[in-house]
């Protein structure tokens, strides 16, 4: 399987470069964004003991008004077919000066406001999914269908379940 030329998934440590930057055989990168993943759980409870698929979006507001100056608001987004949220902090836009700024993860003004927007110091084992992801994340029901349909055919190859079975 050859590996596409723009992955859906990039470790923080392979910033992309500026959307619409041209590489070597001319086509542009796609638009990624720097998150961390979320189940829809931890990220509620985070958020406070009320809060839920209906009101979240409300506490992350209440949460990031504080670094409102220095960043915009990148709600985090609906929960796909996998379950999980993204939780979004900088994108790689050409005036993002994105590059410069994940060179300092722990200390960058955007990154921390939405850390403290997200709650992502509540939440345990999130700080470590902090990755780069291709926006619009569309990707991710293809992905997650994948996953089951390979879990699907692992168990009935062991005997597990009959070809019938769902």
């Amino acid at each position: 399987m050859s590996t596409p030329r723009f992955p859906y998934r990039l470790p923080l440590s392979k910033t992309p470069p500026a959307r619409g930057e041209r590489d070597k055989d001319g086509f542009a990168t796609p638009a990624y964004v720097l998150a961390w993943i979320s189940s829809p759980w931890k990220f509620y409870a985070s958020l406070g003991p009320d809060v839920g698929m209906r009101n979240f979006d409300t506490a992350v507001k209440e949460n990031w008004a504080p670094a409102s100056k220095i960043a915009h608001h990148y709600p985090p987004l609906p929960t796909y077919m996998n379950g999980d949220f993204y939780l979004c902090s900088l994108f790689n836009r050409p005036d993002s000066s994105h590059q410069q700024r994940v060179l300092d993860v722990a200390n960058d003004d955007i990154i921390n406001s939405a850390r403290v927007a997200m709650r992502v110091a509540q939440q345990d084992d999130v700080e470590e999914t902090l990755q780069w992801l291709r926006w619009p994340p569309d990707w991710v029901e293809q992905e997650y269908r994948t996953r089951l349909l390979k879990e699907y055919r692992d168990k009935v190859a062991s005997g597990e379940i009959s070809p019938n079975e769902l």
